[in-house]
């Protein structure tokens, strides 16, 4: 580019290599928002997507059922529910926001 930045794509760190490996292994539960995270919606047994995101958006767009969340609260509260856990979470750092 012309301020020296070069975009390369590493295949290690490709979100549908990844969870279709991981998918031999058992469930995916998948947690996204972006346009990136659609690619990992075909291996997703849960899909969490969050609220006024573009993978929510896309979800109602195309009929595909998914968990909408606004903060991982939501997330436990839906795994909870859905998989018959009581799951906890642990609190933040102190200084860390959020």
């Amino acid at each position: 580019s012309q301020e020296g930045w070069v975009y390369r794509r590493n295949p290690r760190h490709d979100k549908k290599t990844i969870l279709k490996s991981a998918k031999k292994a058992g469930e995916i539960v998948f947690i996204g928002d972006g346009t990136s995270d659609v690619a990992a919606v075909p291996y997703s047994d849960i899909l969490f997507a969050k609220r006024g995101q573009f993978l929510a958006e896309y979800c109602r767009d195309e009929g595909i059922h998914c968990h909408p969340f606004t903060d991982f609260r939501d997330v436990q509260r839906s795994l909870d529910g859905v998989l018959g856990l009581t799951t906890t979470m642990t609190p933040r750092a102190p200084g860390v926001s959020g």
